[in-house]
């Protein structure tokens, strides 16, 4: 059994998309305005038969991001509060790792370690065993989407 295609064409909400006539459809960079009900007319035969496949929701979520306050470098012996801001994501619940930076005169800036923060804690306190910079290293958002730096 095989089926003789001779034509594609594509739909996001119920309206054609120009230039979509292929059997995929393709984005070069996805934006959330790319959201929305795809569907595909496929059309099968010189008499021009076709049939319209089922619905398909397309969700895109904005990638999150975090700022970092008081992320300057904290000397040895020093406590200091680091606040975590969501700006851009999913805020029902979300997490991020920081990355440890300590300067070693020899080998320049090494990471030596990381902390997790969860939604609920959105401020910690640090006193380091070294002079140390904390950075964002990962964002995970309520809607399971990340970002990495």
């Amino acid at each position: 059994f095989s089926v003789n295609v001779t034509g594609y064409q594509w739909y996001k909400n119920g309206a054609a998309i120009t230039d979509s006539t292929r059997s995929l459809i393709i984005f070069d960079s996805i934006k959330t305005t790319d959201a929305g009900k795809y569907s595909v007319l496929v059309t099968t035969d010189k008499e021009g038969c076709s049939r319209m496949s089922d619905t398909v929701n397309v969700f895109v979520h904005e990638a999150p991001q975090a700022e970092l306050s008081n992320s300057d470098e904290i000397c040895l012996g020093d406590t200091k509060p680091l606040t975590i801001t969501l700006a851009q994501g999913n805020s029902s619940s979300w997490a991020v790792v920081l990355g440890v930076f300590v300067n070693n005169v020899e080998t320049g800036t090494i990471e030596t370690g990381f902390t997790e923060v969860n939604a609920t804690t959105k401020t910690i306190t640090v006193s380091p065993q070294e002079t140390t910079v904390y950075k964002i290293k990962l964002v995970t958002d309520g809607n399971g989407c990340e970002t990495r730096y």
